[in-house]
């Protein structure tokens, strides 16, 4: 009993110490982000943004689109650590980086003549480049996530990001063009694949091809496939119908009140991808009666992380924009605080179907986004119908909770559900939104 009451303090202090590495390194990127945006909003008209928008949009999509869960199924699998099933991977890999290049080749004239932007056809034929360069990526950056070598992604990530910053705002320093935002880009996806191949973890990738591991990785994809086809469509659907009905413009300022309004959800999802899941994964397997307790107390410090401070952002937005964005941008403010409700139950739900996911219950990743597609393609046009760009971002919002109705009762099933524990969750963001209610009360 002692015993394995120390092993669940052991991976409970290993969860934290992990966690707090993933937010850590989060922050720091998203503060090299943050201030390459201020200082890019000041050398660059919003129309950039709405253009690289675009391309991030087609890049996003077509790597979507042919997500066969290739990390995922190194994380999972027994063989994960086989170097023949990573040299596998590897290949598999390289060869979607090369087609989806071709594809984004393909797209990149007819992009343009339906935004009406000659400008996409060469970026869009630029960036096929980087998908290219991702391809060829080491699978030591998998070995790594599945050791759950948090600190030594991070050091990585930081690197890279740095290295993008520098790029990005030099290169628009020097040639005030949209051209920058890519430059910088392609150039930290260069650093990233060199520092992925000099990663001592016991191996060198090469090609080769083993049909156990190709059948095995595709079968555990076939649902992480689906998922990515339809989170696509849910989460990209709302920027095709702003760029094509509003403008670049407002496209461009959307996307700054979208990029703050998802900063702690990506936080999240970086903690629930990279240290929850192969927890879980691993307890599930190994101890799996106490899988709810372990799930709950993971997820108790994050929900009071994120949520209260998601809360503080639905009621402050406005004043966030204000105080770093010129005039320009000002419409983004309420747009923020709208979009800070769906990023707040996007937090609740997410580890949920990590959860399900951990059990082998691949499948209600799938269900999640297709239920999310469904009701971003049918809400947004309605809420742009009855409510113009209003309606749209507030259709936008309510986007998550349909989710609700499928994986709490999945969860419940599998004795993998405390009520109170959600409500404490919804009750966490209401404490956040009525603080800076009190602070909105008295600066106004």
């Amino acid at each position: 009993m002692e015993n394995n009451d120390g092993k669940t303090a052991e991976r409970r202090r290993m969860v934290f110490r992990n966690s707090v590495v993933e937010i850590l390194t989060y922050g720091a990127t998203q503060a090299l982000r943050l201030g390459s945006n201020l200082i890019l909003t000041r050398l660059l008209f919003p129309e950039a943004f709405g253009l690289m928008a675009i391309v991030g949009i087609v890049l996003f999509g077509l790597t979507m689109l042919s997500d066969v869960g290739i990390l995922q199924a190194v994380i999972q699998n027994p063989r994960g650590d086989d170097e023949d099933f990573l040299n596998t991977a590897w290949t598999l890999q390289i060869m979607r980086g090369g087609l989806l290049c071709i594809l984004t080749w393909c797209i990149a004239y007819p992009a343009s003549l339906a935004f009406e932007e000659p400008q996409l056809f060469g970026l869009l034929f630029a960036a096929g480049g980087q998908l290219v360069i991702q391809g060829c990526e080491s699978t030591s950056l998998f070995t790594l996530r599945r050791q759950i070598a948090s600190r030594k992604l991070a050091v990585i990530e930081i690197g890279v990001q740095f290295a993008t910053f520098v790029a990005v705002v030099a290169t628009a320093m020097i040639w005030h063009s949209v051209w920058a935002l890519l430059i910088g880009a392609t150039l930290g996806s260069v650093v990233r694949l060199v520092w992925s191949h000099l990663i001592n973890v016991g191996y060198r990738n090469r090609l080769a091809w083993d049909q156990s591991a190709w059948q095995e990785i595709t079968k555990f994809g076939r649902w992480i496939f689906g998922s990515s086809v339809a989170t696509f469509l849910s989460s990209q659907s709302d920027r095709l119908i702003i760029g094509g009905l509003l403008g670049m413009s407002t496209l461009g300022v959307y996307s700054i009140a979208l990029m703050l309004s998802e900063a702690i959800g990506a936080a999240v999802s970086r903690v629930v991808s990279g240290v929850f899941y192969p927890v879980l994964a691993r307890v599930s397997n190994e101890e799996p009666q106490i899988l709810r307790d372990e799930y709950y107390a993971a997820r108790f410090r994050l929900d009071l992380a994120a949520l209260p401070a998601l809360g503080a952002l639905a009621m402050l937005g406005d004043f966030i924009i204000v105080l770093l964005w010129d005039a320009r941008y000002a419409e983004a403010g309420w747009m923020l605080r709208v979009l800070a409700i769906r990023t707040a139950f996007a937090c609740i739900m997410l580890p949920c179907e990590a959860c399900l996911v951990a059990i082998g219950e691949s499948r209600f990743g799938f269900i999640r986004s297709v239920v999310r597609m469904f009701a971003v393609l049918i809400g947004v046009p309605l809420g742009y119908a009855w409510g113009g760009t209003e309606g749209l971002v507030f259709a936008v919002a309510m986007s998550e909770f349909p989710a609700a109705f499928i994986l709490w009762p999945a969860s419940a099933r599998r004795n993998l559900f405390k009520l109170s524990r959600e409500v404490l969750a919804c009750l966490l963001f209401g404490v956040g939104a009525l603080l800076a209610s009190g602070i909105r009360f008295l600066v106004t």
